[in-house]
């Protein structure tokens, strides 16, 4: 129980767990396959597998849980017809592909059958595992370039060529024709909880002459396609920082991607008391930050700072 509780609340920084509780995590989830009611050690299978993902938001267990062989238990969950165990598998396994090492180790070691796994899941009719075997793959897909394998390069090609053909789409209600920047729009990569918040500047910013690209309602469909699109087509991209910002795998694949085509990143925090660690921290790391946490009595005084930023961006660009 201590162990599930450390992975929902621990961070980058007081997150420490010794590998023998990893080892015993995983001997109870291996002891969850074998079981016929799907219970050991007083978990089911779908609650190690919700331990483990929920472990993967630190970025050095998950290189211990990787090690320690949980690719394969996961795989293994995920083959049963519950769908439940389904979803965890594959979101826990999403969360696993974002190290770089995990990758590699992958498309490589072609035992694991990960990657067989996560296209044959791909095509599954429940929405949320779906969006999941679709957004790891995305994950995969520089790594499956460069693999040996006929069919792991095959994906990684077609995923870009789909991407290629998608027909232009904006988020709701984001354009502004006098726009005062041709080369690109501002995207906002947010969580949804945030929402509110983030309309409002969203707002702000068509009003000054911006377009803005945001997914209003946070729509999961061809998440991986029209997010893609919507980075690749910036010139800025605002990271709204929270703690649910850095959990969610598809900000990761938002943030990440702008990070890896080298588009400007302004950060804003919109959690009080929230320091960004981790991937997060890696991305934001030395850039200014503009505050909508609170700190400010008025929303004026951060909204200016970022039309400041956003001016001085375009400026010496």
């Amino acid at each position: 129980m201590a162990l599930a509780t450390l992975a929902c609340i621990g961070t980058e920084a007081d997150c420490r767990l010794e590998t023998a509780c990893i080892n015993w995590l995983l001997i109870a989830l291996k002891g969850t396959l074998k079981s016929d009611d799907r219970y050991c050690c007083g978990f089911t299978a779908s609650e190690c597998g919700e331990i483990i993902k929920n472990l993967t938001l630190n970025d050095k267990i998950t290189h211990i849980l990787v090690k320690k062989g949980a690719m394969p238990l996961l795989v293994e969950l995920g083959t049963t017809k519950n769908e439940n165990e389904q979803m965890v598998s594959v979101q826990a396994i999403w969360a696993l592909c974002f190290n770089k090492v995990t990758q590699q180790k992958v498309v490589k070691d072609g035992t694991i059958g990960v990657v067989e796994f996560l296209i044959d899941k791909k095509m599954s009719e429940h929405s949320v595992i779906k969006e999941a075997c679709s957004g790891a793959l995305w994950t995969l897909r520089t790594a499956m370039k460069t693999s040996k394998n006929t069919k792991y390069i095959e994906c990684a090609m077609q995923m870009k060529a789909a991407m290629r053909n998608m027909p232009t789409q904006h988020g709701p209600a984001t354009k502004n024709k006098d726009t005062t920047n041709s080369t690109g729009h501002i995207m906002i990569s947010y969580n949804s909880s945030d929402r509110t918040l983030i309309t409002e500047i969203r707002d702000r910013l068509i009003n000054t002459g911006s377009e803005v690209w945001m997914d209003v309602d946070k729509m999961r469909g061809s998440t991986t396609g029209s997010m893609a699109e919507a980075v690749e087509n910036s010139s800025i991209v605002l990271i709204c920082m929270s703690r649910k910002y850095k959990e969610s795998p598809y900000c990761r694949s938002e943030a990440e991607y702008a990070y890896e085509l080298g588009k400007t990143i302004i950060p804003l925090k919109t959690e009080p008391n929230y320091k960004p660690d981790g991937w997060l921290g890696l991305i934001c790391a030395a850039k200014m930050i503009c505050d909508f946490s609170g700190k400010y009595p008025t929303f004026e005084e951060p909204m200016s700072k970022l039309l400041n930023e956003i001016n001085d961006c375009r400026r010496y660009k």
